[in-house]
Parts: structure tokens; C-alpha cells; sequence
């Protein structure tokens, strides 16, 4: 990744609360209370993830939820991943989700 694209990725995390890139993806893990709240949110977002055609890398590891949102063609993040990013945030966010 360019310096360029570094910075405009850094100033989109800046509004990304939690939201860390590792080099390939955009990558956030949350915190439900329990499996069950967990597994809701997954189908939440796996609803969203089919109206917009993105859908992130998602990881369950018991009350634990990872998303990784990149191309998986090209192995970039793209704006939608960033848009994705985002969508999954507001929707954390209005479930009260932890952060990892």
C-alpha cells in the first residue's frame, strides 16, 4: 500500500472506533454477553451483508465476534470495505456491543 492510500485509510479509522488494519483488512472484534446475542448479530449483518453485496470474514469464538473486511480478489481494502466497516459499526453500536 502507497503512502497515499496509508493516510486516506488512517483518516477513514479515525471514524472507525476500535477498527485496526492489518495489513490486508479492516479488522474489529465485539463482545456479547452471550453466544446467542452474538449469533443475532451475525445474521444482522449477514442480512446487510447480502442487501450490499459486501461480505466481511467473519469469526465466532463464543460470546466473540471478529469481522475482517477487505477484496478477497485483489487483497485491498477498497471504500467499500471502509463503507462496510462502517455499516457494521452503526449496527454494533445500536446493539451495544463491546468492543474487543
Amino acid at each position: 500500500m502507497d503512502q497515499r492510500a496509508q493516510e486516506e485509510l488512517q483518516k477513514h479509522l479515525t471514524h472507525l472506533p476500535g477498527w485496526t488494519f492489518d495489513g490486508q483488512a479492516l479488522v474489529r472484534e465485539y463482545h456479547f454477553p452471550d453466544f446467542r446475542t452474538a449469533l443475532a448479530f451475525v445474521n444482522t449483518i449477514a442480512d446487510l451483508a447480502e442487501i450490499t453485496g459486501q461480505h466481511p470474514e467473519i469469526r465466532i469464538a463464543g460470546s466473540r465476534v471478529t469481522f475482517a473486511c477487505s477484496n478477497r480478489i485483489t487483497k485491498k481494502v477498497l471504500f467499500s470495505d471502509i463503507q462496510l466497516a462502517r455499516q457494521i459499526q452503526n449496527a454494533a453500536d445500536s446493539q451495544d456491543a463491546l468492543a474487543g
